[in-house]
């Protein structure tokens, strides 16, 4: 009996001891704590791993909640062969098998083999319980299991389902005092280097993941940053002062933080329109005491607002009313709060911050009943869900990738540019109105009066009581919250680079890391399945076939994040030291293959630049490496002319490098200088070189209306793009060897990982590649390629100077494929100052082709307006007058006729075309005649030297290394 009462009374301290600094607010709140106590539901089975597994549940190992892994996920849904559903059955489908509002761990429960400690007990289920059950129909039986891995159904999991961790976690001391609180009018503390504030919501980010003793001094010590967790969540029933929040993606400057369930549950609702009846969403019991108290049972729910606006400050109402309203309803009812990241690059843990600006800094959150995560995506979701069906009936099909990707973006919508998350307060204008919030506001905190348990009975008057001080606080709080938004102009440019980022023995995995993310993401390149592609090399492990690949070519960020995990665990792939020749002949093998896979398409050319990156800003290079390094320059440049290297160094190092820069006078390749070494300011000085350095969206003049029939050349002289897509013959092709030649031997020999880039056609025709599914085409002699762009875009293209000659015309060809109508551009590169003044230059040109006046030099711009399937043809009858200079494509899109609808359309009002140069020859050879069935593929002598060269060079290096 003694040793009963004991473990009674040591149960009883702790629970006294834990929460009793906020015991009086707990139990205000939650009377009973019935959370506490409560016998609930436990986790859906298949959620069970994400949950039970440490390596999933790992916070600091998770897919980064980010909108473009967001997109990244469903679009991988979108695209598996056994999944063929529309984007109601999708977006349903989704919301089903993934989101679970108000899971909740139990803070009396430590996590151990075989015990979860998790439960649906979170304010948020009751709503999820009737949104999912008589809201939005669907089923989760439909999702196609292979689409997805464990970590990636995980990751999807948390991005979609709303939930918070209340309860303290043991870092609290530590940490949230240094969470600042959104909109307080304290003043915020200088922000270190790398440090910026988003403009949605004030939030301010610190980008990196783990304290750095070196960096972070000063008041800003540790801001936002999670240590690794040596242990599991400390069993406590206390009340954390900065609780974690899930649900929540960043959309960067586009949107900022938003809760993706609500704003899919807003596209699923509008998708499939309810006016449910309020009588048939209740109880019996409930029903009949509301009947008599006389209250109205005869109203409607709104499936739409319910599932965003509306059923948020239901929970207002329904949760803080009764116990925070005060007499008469009017009070302190609370909205928020914010939230920061753990890292503003890599974004996985999202903290809650204070719900007062000058409260104390350890003082419990209590309140987080409509969050500003939760206000964005309830505008975003109303926003969507109004106009998304009329929006299908137009395009014919829509793909729920498309939506995000169109309203997260600077972009807008294809269907009307003004309806973007930057714009969340206009766009939801035209559906908004205060009475509707009201009304539907009221009907569905009453059916939370039925079924949560943490939610009173209360009769109509008082229910009307709360509903009108929550809406009154909304309106308020939420007019605060969208003034903050701000919308990048769209590009009339984006960056298309297949990029390699070569890493020397100076970055650290962490820093490593964070620089590939500032570098992929939108305000980069933006890796993506319609945007650029990226591989990273260990440039300092030799070996018997050259550099070592880290990470695969890929354009998914969330495939990027997966293979880097290997990382961490693989020392032996990690650079020791900058081995540049060896590092330059994998790039050369890796061409080749690519090369030979565009000459079997039939393509000519590529729309993505190639560029690689070599980070060597602490390395040096010997005197025999940089003999053997300018070398195979040389052969890389014969190779492919319009590979760019870009050389990333510090100061002691420019002079150097400077080197493999003149040793061909042409504008691609570049030494950069950088100053400051973190990961975001290289990455930017890597960025600002391949962007629009010089080009002012905002002066275009057809920023307000780029859907016009033409474009303005003066618009474009502020451009300077410096990764144009290529256009080449698709019939050169450098080989080393046929089928099992010395190319594969080498591989078959290599070591498990080495090689991740396979050769041939596998490289280029991966997922994600535009191939023109479902389409047959007609391969054509000189080969075409194949793009698209959107209206008030600009494709640029160059034809580089080596596949010229002088008293050759060279001509370009556009064909229409029926989507809209396009202008298509070609001018010569010679002019003072080199070919990018020479392309400003022409970019100023009058639209009739003729000089704009800066110059007798500046050149000729010839041009044709193409419409609908029509063709059209530039031919320049000497590119090499007064010395070959490099030719320049553009196509511009002019009115789209909103037909793109196939899976390689990024978005609807994108417009397929082809091009077709002639008149252009390969490197050091003529052109072989090209039947009309295949293109044909010549073994160069280029090709033959280069394979015997390289052969050679690997002996002398390996002698050399001895």
């Amino acid at each position: 009996m003694e040793s009963w009462t004991l473990v009674v009374l040591a149960l009883a301290a702790v629970l006294l001891v834990g929460g009793a600094h906020s015991e009086r607010s707990r139990l205000a709140y939650f009377p009973g704590d019935g959370r506490l106590k409560a016998s609930v539901r436990g986790l859906p089975r298949h959620l069970v791993p994400c949950y039970s597994d440490p390596r999933l549940f790992a916070r600091e190992t998770r897919i980064p909640m980010t909108m473009a892994n967001l997109v990244d996920l469903v679009q991988r849904v979108e695209r598996d062969p056994g999944f063929v559903a529309d984007l109601r059955v999708l977006t349903t489908t989704l919301l089903h098998r993934f989101r679970v509002d108000g899971l909740e761990r139990d803070p009396l429960v430590l996590a151990s083999p075989g015990v979860t400690p998790y439960r649906l007990s979170g304010l948020q289920h009751a709503r999820h319980n009737v949104l999912a059950g008589r809201l939005l129909s669907g089923s989760a039986d439909m999702f196609p299991d292979g689409a997805l891995n464990a970590q990636q159904q995980c990751a999807l999991h948390w991005m979609l389902s709303s939930a918070v961790d209340p309860w303290e976690r043991g870092d609290e001391r530590w940490l949230c005092p240094h969470v600042p609180t959104p909109r307080s009018n304290m003043p915020i503390p200088r922000m270190p280097s790398g440090a910026r504030r988003n403009a949605a919501g004030g939030e301010v980010f610190r980008p990196r993941l783990y304290p750095d003793p070196q960096r972070d001094v000063g008041p800003w010590a540790g801001v936002n940053v999670s240590p690794p967790p040596a242990f599991p969540d400390a069993v406590s029933p206390a009340w954390s002062a900065c609780p974690v929040e899930e649900g929540v993606v960043e959309a960067g400057r586009a949107g900022g933080g938003v809760a993706a369930g609500t704003v899919l549950a807003g596209v699923a609702a509008g998708l499939q329109p309810q006016s449910v009846p309020l009588a048939s969403l209740l109880s019996a019991p409930h029903l009949a005491r509301l009947r008599a108290d006389g209250g109205r049972d005869s109203d409607t729910v709104d499936n739409l607002w319910a599932a965003t606006l509306a059923g948020d400050l239901a929970e207002v109402a329904a949760y803080q009313g009764p116990h925070l309203a005060g007499p008469g309803g009017q009070g302190g009812l609370l909205l928020g709060p914010g939230g920061v990241w753990n890292d503003s690059l890599v974004p996985r843990v999202r903290y809650l911050s204070r719900e007062r600006p000058g409260s104390p800094d350890l003082s419990p959150v209590l309140h987080w009943d409509m969050t500003d995560a939760e206000i964005r995506a309830g505008f975003d979701g109303l926003a969507l869900g109004s106009r998304v069906g009329r929006w299908l009936q137009d395009a014919g099909r829509l793909r729920l990738s498309q939506v995000l990707d169109m309203y997260f973006s600077a972009k807008g919508a294809a269907f009307d540019e003004d309806v973007k998350a930057c714009r969340r307060g206009a766009t939801s204008a035209a559906v908004f109105s205060p009475d509707i919030l009201f009304k539907q506001t009221s009907r569905f905190a009453r059916t939370l009066t039925d079924s949560s348990p943490d939610a009173p009975y209360m009769t109509e008057a008082a229910l009307a009581n709360f509903t009108t001080a929550s809406v009154r606080v909304f309106l308020r709080y939420a007019g605060d919250l969208l003034s903050a938004d701000e919308c990048d102009p769209a590009p009339l440019l984006s960056v298309r680079v297949n990029a390699v980022v070569i890493l020397d023995t100076t970055w650290t995995r962490p820093d490593a890391f964070s620089f590939l993310a500032s570098f992929t993401n939108a305000e980069g390149i933006d890796v993506g399945l319609f945007g650029s592609r990226i591989a990273v090399m260990n440039g300092g492990v030799g070996g018997p076939i050259g550099g070592h690949w880290i990470v695969n070519f890929t354009d998914s960020p969330v495939q990027l994040t997966t293979e880097w995990a290997r990382v961490d665990v693989e020392d032996d792939i990690w650079p020791t030291y900058l081995d540049l020749p060896w590092s330059l002949m994998a790039i050369i093998e890796h061409m080749q293959a690519k090369a030979q896979a565009e000459s079997v398409r039939g393509v000519a050319g590529g729309t993505h630049g190639d560029v690689v990156i070599i980070l060597a800003t602490k390395s040096t290079v010997s005197d025999t490496d940089m003999r053997h390094a300018k070398a195979l320059r040389l052969k890389l440049k014969e190779l492919n002319p319009d590979t760019r290297l870009l050389y990333v160094v510090t100061d002691l190092g420019e002079a150097r490098f400077q080197e493999l820069v003149n040793l061909i006078e042409d504008w691609d390749d570049a030494v950069i200088v950088v100053d400051d070494l973190s990961p975001p300011m290289v990455a930017h000085a890597v960025t600002k070189h391949l962007r629009d350095s010089e080009y002012d969206p905002a002066a275009h003049p057809h920023a307000a209306a780029p859907r016009t029939n033409c474009v303005t050349k003066a618009a474009l002289a502020r451009t300077h793009p410096a990764a144009p897509g290529r256009l080449a013959p698709a019939e050169c092709v450098l080989v080393q060897g046929a089928s099992g030649g010395p190319q594969q031997e080498r591989s078959a020999g290599a070591s498990p990982g080495t090689w991740p880039v396979q050769h041939g056609a596998h490289v280029w025709a991966a997922p994600g590649v535009r191939r023109g599914q479902g389409r047959a085409r007609t391969l054509v002699p000189g080969g075409e390629l194949e793009d698209y762009v959107s209206p008030g875009q600009l494709r640029l293209y160059r034809i580089n100077t080596a596949y010229l000659r002088p008293g050759q015309p060279a001509s370009v060809k556009i064909v229409g494929e029926d989507y809209g109508d396009l202008r298509l551009c070609v001018w010569r590169g010679a002019a003072p100052g080199g070919p990018a003044a020479a392309m400003k230059a022409a970019l100023r040109a009058e639209e009739d082709g003729g000089l704009d006046g800066h110059g007798e030099a500046d050149p000729q711009v010839l041009c044709i307006n193409m419409e609908g399937s029509g063709e059209g043809n530039v031919t320049i009858a000497e590119p090499c007058d007064g010395g070959c200079a490099p030719l320049y494509v553009s196509v511009y899109g002019t009115r789209s006729y909103l037909k793109c609808s196939e899976d390689d359309c990024r978005y609807p009002d994108e417009m397929r075309y082809l091009l077709r140069p002639s008149g252009v020859m390969c490197v050091g050879a003529e052109p072989a005649a090209a039947s009309s069935s295949a293109p044909s593929r010549m073994r160069t002598a280029p090709g033959v030297r280069l394979f015997l060269q390289a052969l050679l060079l690997q002996a002398l290096l390996a002698l050399t290394k001895r």
